[in-house]
């Protein structure tokens, strides 16, 4: 804590003595020293502030980033889920298709069978 600096007051004689001089010099030298350190303090701690702040700053960018891949990435599966639906519609009526083949197959074998049959 930086002391609060007063004049010597007058000596009896009106003027300051050398000691007393000497005191308020000495008093104005450790106030100025400790306002440097206050100020060099100061300094520190603005850019120790600085850093978090752009810490934090590319913490919420990669967060948004992160935010916009997985909102990209749930698109991307949905549509993925709604083409895997679709083929396998397709490969259901594809399997009713060749099933109904088979059998007209099979019908048209067995008609020609009793065809020859007789």
């Amino acid at each position: 804590a930086a002391a609060v600096l007063h004049p010597p007051p007058p000596a009896a004689g009106g003027g300051a003595s050398a000691e007393e001089l000497a005191a308020w010099r000495g008093a104005l030298e450790a106030a100025r020293q400790e306002s440097s350190r206050a100020a060099a303090e100061a300094e520190e701690l603005r850019v120790k502030f600085t850093d978090v702040e752009n810490a934090l700053t590319e913490a919420q960018q990669a967060s948004e980033k992160a935010q916009d891949d997985i909102a990209a990435l749930r698109e991307e599966l949905d549509a993925s889920k709604q083409a895997l639906a679709k083929a396998e519609q397709e490969a259901e009526e594809m399997r009713e298709s060749v099933a109904v083949e088979q059998a007209a197959t099979k019908n048209k074998t067995e008609e020609l069978e009793a065809l020859r049959a007789d």
